[in-house]
């Protein structure tokens, strides 16, 4: 009986193990979000502050943020790296930025985007 429930149990923890894909390069260390609501509609503007360390070496790393599909979700209309835009792109809830060629380790991006969020 002991051996059935050891094995129970090791079964049970395997299958329910996170499986959400992360970033293996790239440790988000801080954020700091901004939002503007407004009485007229449902609709955010939102300013986010986030701070990146790479760990082997600066590459394209990925941040969860629903897009726009219809009426809701969050529309990305800049990122900034040092005050200045990069490329990124906004792809199945993705938003993946694709960092400055110059700069350190640890790098801190502005995401400004907006929208409607469908929940909450």
């Amino acid at each position: 009986m002991f051996i059935f429930l050891n094995v129970f149990v090791l079964l049970t923890l395997g299958y329910t193990q996170d499986s959400y894909e992360r970033n293996k390069s790239a440790d988000v260390t801080n954020y700091i979000f901004s939002l503007t609501l407004n009485d007229v509609n449902n609709e955010i503007i939102g300013e986010s502050e986030v701070t990146v360390l790479f760990k082997n070496g600066v590459e394209r790393f990925a941040l969860d943020l629903v897009g726009k599909s219809g009426v809701f979700g969050m529309k990305v209309t800049e990122v900034l790296e040092n005050n200045e835009r990069i490329d990124f792109e906004h792809l199945n809830n993705k938003l993946i930025i694709t960092p400055g060629t110059t700069g350190s380790q640890s790098r801190t991006y502005t995401i400004k985007y907006n929208g409607i969020p469908e929940r909450g």
